[in-house]
């Protein structure tokens, strides 16, 4: 299996064996309902969230792929998809490739790029790792919210379809 680059891109099942990191599963992103969710102090809602309740380390579970399906990460790239934010509101993000790091500022659970993206080059050796990269970088850039859901973060964009969704470690 493959899943291309770009808008116009397909996921084609072309591997006469697939390979762990070549598993699909499709969600759609356009739900709008919300789980009630709690901030970092314990009390309040997701959308009393602010850059200090984002304070911790985080394991990367979905991101969305350019055609808007939210897409669970597996396999090697899974297992070292990470995403981490300080009390400065930077975040640093690896999927074992490139390190990755923008500043972003949350207030009332409204997510705004300070610092945009800045990534190493290095040239990744499984191309999921730069889809992958990519879809972080997109998620970072376009998310206009941010939402708790228990141990969930949830970076949405403006019209409330899910970009990436994270797991507190």
């Amino acid at each position: 299996m493959r899943a291309g680059v770009g808008r116009g891109s397909l996921l084609a099942a072309v591997s006469a064996r697939p390979g762990g990191w070549e598993t699909f599963r499709l969600v759609p992103t356009n739900t709008r309902a919300q789980t009630p969710g709690r901030n970092g102090n314990g009390n309040g809602s997701s959308s009393d969230l602010n850059t200090r309740d984002l304070y911790g380390n985080y394991r990367i579970s979905h991101l969305a792929a350019d055609n808007g399906f939210l897409v669970r990460l597996g396999g090697e790239v899974g297992r070292a998809a990470r995403l981490s934010i300080d009390n400065t509101g930077t975040v640093r993000a690896s999927v074992g490739c490139n390190n990755m790091s923008a500043r972003i500022r949350v207030r009332a659970g409204r997510s705004r790029v300070i610092e945009d993206t800045m990534s190493t080059m290095m040239r990744c050796v499984l191309p999921a790792q730069s889809v992958a990269e990519r879809g972080i970088s997109n998620a970072i850039k376009r998310s206009s919210t941010v939402e708790r859901q228990g141990r969930e973060l949830v970076f949405k964009n403006h019209r409330g379809e899910v970009l990436m969704r994270l797991i507190k470690s």
